[in-house]
């Protein structure tokens, strides 16, 4: 429901179960709603318990509900989905988990992180792409390869 620019939630009786208090509010997803104030984003739970602070210019689950990129003054980092700092909010790209390392750019240069945020990849490729079967598609000096999770080249960039 809306009212004067304020948003909240109903149940199919009418009843309030979200007071109109937010200025969006998405549907619940596994027992939490993303929700907007003052241009800044948020994770609240069905009992509008803040679960991850409205601070945030935006937000992208990236790794089934467990993991997710934030954005503030356009850099980007990750969060746990209880509102935990995974990476420092420093990257000017970050991309989709796949078996369990994320894509992180800085300055036109790719690397990945662990869920745990930690750099287990350098920031040196051109280009990367997810890894699937263990191996990611690379792009270094103009020449395409792929590294396993451990940054050994398998495929020679060529």
């Amino acid at each position: 429901m809306k009212k004067d620019n304020k948003q909240g939630l109903i149940d199919r009786q009418g009843n309030i179960e979200i007071p109109l208090e937010y200025e969006s509010i998405e549907l619940f997803r596994r027992k939490r709603a993303l929700v907007g104030q003052n241009g800044k984003f948020g994770y609240i739970d069905e009992q509008n318990s803040i679960v991850i602070p409205i601070l945030y210019d935006g937000f992208e689950n990236l790794f089934n509900h467990e993991v997710f990129s934030v954005k503030n003054n356009n850099k980007y980092g990750f969060i746990s989905d209880k509102g935990a700092l995974i990476t420092d909010i420093i990257y000017d790209d970050v991309g989709y988990f796949s078996e369990g390392l994320g894509s992180v750019g800085l300055e036109d240069k790719y690397g990945f992180v662990s869920k745990r945020g930690k750099l287990v990849i350098p920031i040196e490729y051109d280009e990367v792409g997810s890894f699937t079967n263990g191996l990611a598609k690379v792009k270094k000096g103009g020449k395409y390869g792929a590294i396993n999770k451990n940054n050994k080249i398998i495929i020679p960039l060529e």
